[in-house]
């Protein structure tokens, strides 16, 4: 795989380069709310223009079903991105026009899903997004895990290299994969599993510890036999569960689960709460957080590791009485000794209780992307580069 870093000024100077990026951000009263994964991407645009190239950038923006929807334009973000450049920022409304670019140049075309064609890889609209460039540069690591025409149409049809930011996430996902070090603790929650079924058999068998919450500890939980009254859990995801356990047993990796935790009858910001050992839930109460003692516990495991990966909240971390648990997880994996996080959840909670990703080792920009590199799924977008 070739990568931007490698590349020379001779190489850069003059091409007209097609840059796929991940600019997914959110948007509020027509604003961009938060730019960190433009950001993000802000070195591979430097890097591209100071050597004397132009850049014709896509990306997506929700999920807008193939069809222009207002809601999910990317003009906002054009102009935002101009501020944040200090440079001139072209928007496209028509991002299948030809690009006639001059060195230094810097267009924006509309989102990449207000078209079908995008999603089903159509050879045709990856022509007609290429049109006028003679470079592709992929950055968008959190679709690298998607067969789409913005990422792996065009790779088949331009000379390309990959961005600084996925470089840097290929490195350091290779490093846990492949090269972890030990001990080394594995933190997930998040409401299902079953997207992380196979990044979890994975490290059952290199793991030291696993460390489960939210709705994938209850899923556990149950498999287990115990009563976890109302709570959410799927049924369906029992067997990968128990299957999960084997796993980890026969390679000597820790399934830790909680042994206390926080109920309640009801979900909101006024709850009333209680702590309680899991024998000691009543029926109508449900499991939203994790308790004291299970804190503690999970804190000593990460104290003592010289590698934690965390993809997932630990409860309903968005309500006030049920953020504990992974308010305090996201403490002791600032204090761990290194530390690689994704998910946009386990992110969005890690900058509530007032962490930055720059607090961390690596914080993925692909939560779905990076469980599937580390579950050693196919990776359609990079292997395109390849």
């Amino acid at each position: 795989m070739k990568f931007l870093s490698e590349m020379s000024p001779e190489e850069l100077a003059g091409k007209r380069i097609l840059l796929r990026v991940d600019f997914n951000v959110p948007l509020k009263n027509g604003r961009v709310s938060d730019d960190s994964r433009i950001q993000k991407t802000l070195p591979t645009i430097q890097k591209i223009l100071e050597n004397g190239a132009s850049l014709a950038i896509c990306s997506h923006l929700g999920r807008p079903g193939g069809k222009p929807n207002v809601k999910y334009s990317l003009q906002p973000v054009a102009e935002h991105l101009q501020t944040l450049l200090g440079k001139k920022v072209t928007f496209f409304t028509n991002p299948l026009e030809n690009k006639f670019l001059e060195p230094g140049d810097i267009i924006l075309l509309q989102n990449t899903r207000f078209f079908e064609e995008e999603t089903q890889n159509n050879t045709l609209f990856a022509g007609a997004l290429a049109r006028g460039c003679n470079f592709f540069i992929n950055d968008a690591f959190g679709t690298t895990h998607r067969e789409h025409a913005s990422t792996v149409g065009v790779a088949g049809l331009l000379p390309h290299a990959a961005g600084l930011l996925i470089e840097q996430e290929i490195r350091v996902l290779e490093g846990v994969l492949k090269n972890p070090e030990k001990p080394l603790t594995v933190i997930a929650g998040g409401a299902k599993m079953k997207t992380k079924i196979g990044v979890l058999e994975h490290f059952a068998t290199v793991a030291d510890n696993i460390l489960l919450g939210g709705g994938i500890a209850n899923t556990f939980l149950a498999a287990q036999g115990f009563q976890i009254g109302d709570s959410l859990f799927e049924a369906t995801e029992i067997e990968h569960a128990k299957k999960i356990m084997d796993i980890a047993k026969k390679n000597k990796c820790e399934i830790c689960l909680p042994s206390d935790v926080v109920v309640s009858r009801e979900v909101s910001e006024t709850a009333k709460a209680r702590i309680c050992p899991l024998s000691e839930m009543e029926t109508g109460e449900k499991i939203l957080d994790m308790g004291t003692e299970t804190i503690a516990k999970y804190k000593e495991y990460i104290a003592t590791s010289n590698l934690c990966v965390w993809n997932g909240p630990l409860g309903l971390f968005e309500m006030s009485p049920f953020a504990t648990g992974t308010k305090e997880m996201a403490k002791a994996v600032h204090a761990a000794k290194k530390a690689v996080l994704g998910g946009g959840d386990t992110l969005d909670a890690v900058v509530k209780f007032g962490f930055s990703e720059e607090d961390f080792f690596h914080c993925s920009t692909g939560g779905g992307a990076m469980l599937c590199y580390l579950e050693g799924d196919k990776m359609p977008a990079i292997e395109a580069l390849g």
